[in-house]
């Protein structure tokens, strides 16, 4: 019984590194997930604007919070605009190998005159709506 004094100890210190790699394979995911959100909102923001004839490029980036605003890669090319984002994170390398891109097309739509079709493609879902081309709108769909 002597033998066994003292192993939980030791298979406690054991499992601090697998417990701390876990929490932050786990905190990374989260990020990436997070970032995706961003970059959706963000590329529906500069497709809104691009609909309503404002610069998308300038209101995808105001539809990003601060922090993103230097790891995002905004993208105009005719009724579509692209965001590329980089999660935060500790391993540098890592930022890149987990970047998303969401991307959104703005037209306008045949059925209502004053109307805009607007498209959000993201690697986890697909949204598609038609939308009132106003700067009020444009306000309030940024803002989310």
């Amino acid at each position: 019984m002597s033998r066994q004094r003292g192993q939980a100890t030791v298979e406690t210190v054991a499992a601090i590194p697998l417990l701390l790699l876990a929490g932050t394979i786990a905190l990374q995911l989260l990020a990436a997930g997070y970032a995706l959100t961003l970059a959706d909102g963000a590329a529906e923001a500069g497709a809104l604007a691009l609909a309503a004839g404002r610069p998308a490029r300038a209101a995808a980036t105001a539809g990003l919070p601060q922090w993103a605003e230097d790891r995002a890669q905004v993208s105009v090319r005719g009724g579509e605009v692209s965001v590329r984002l980089r999660p935060p994170s500790p391993v540098p390398g890592l930022a890149d190998a987990l970047a998303v891109t969401s991307t959104a097309y703005a037209r306008p739509a045949e059925s209502a005159p004053g109307a805009a079709q607007i498209s959000v493609l993201g690697r986890s879902r697909a949204e598609h709506a038609t939308l009132p081309a106003s700067s009020i709108c444009l306000a309030r769909c940024a803002l989310r």
